[in-house]
């Protein structure tokens, strides 16, 4: 879909607040989702993504190619691999691990970081093989 169609879909929908770029890896995709973002907030809505990079990685010269222009759009970043020994199994946090950080670009969302949420997705593929997004507790799905 091209960025400009994608951007008119999102902002169509009075609903939408925000958007959020997640796995895969946004960071692989920066300078399309970067494109994206700027329209993104140029109509209104607030931008955050994670990802599997710590910031200093990101802007770093081995960072992707595009990853500051990305940056410069999100409202948030939360980053860092998820690490399943630093797992936290709590519908109350915004971070799956301990090592991921929340950092805060747009100071409109210093105090707002009070969310998290308890659902998850379950696809499952025609051969039988899932995909898990979400909060995963300790329900042991694999």
């Amino acid at each position: 879909m091209a960025i400009d169609e994608l951007a008119d879909k999102i902002l169509s929908n009075p609903r939408n607040q925000g958007v959020t770029f997640s796995g895969g890896e946004p960071f692989w995709q920066a300078p399309a989702l970067a494109e994206l973002g700027k329209k993104i907030k140029a109509g209104g809505l607030n931008l955050m993504s994670f990802s599997g990079f710590t910031l200093a990685e990101l802007r770093s010269p081995s960072a992707p190619v595009g990853a500051g222009a990305l940056l410069e759009q999100l409202d948030i970043l939360i980053d860092g691999p998820y690490v399943e020994s630093l797992a936290i199994h709590s519908p109350d946090s915004p971070v799956s691990s301990r090592n991921q950080r929340i950092h805060i670009f747009n100071e409109a969302f210093k105090d707002k970081i009070t969310w998290a949420s308890d659902q998850m997705e379950i696809h499952i593929l025609k051969d039988g093989t899932r995909i898990i997004t979400g909060f995963r507790g300790q329900l042991g799905l694999e």
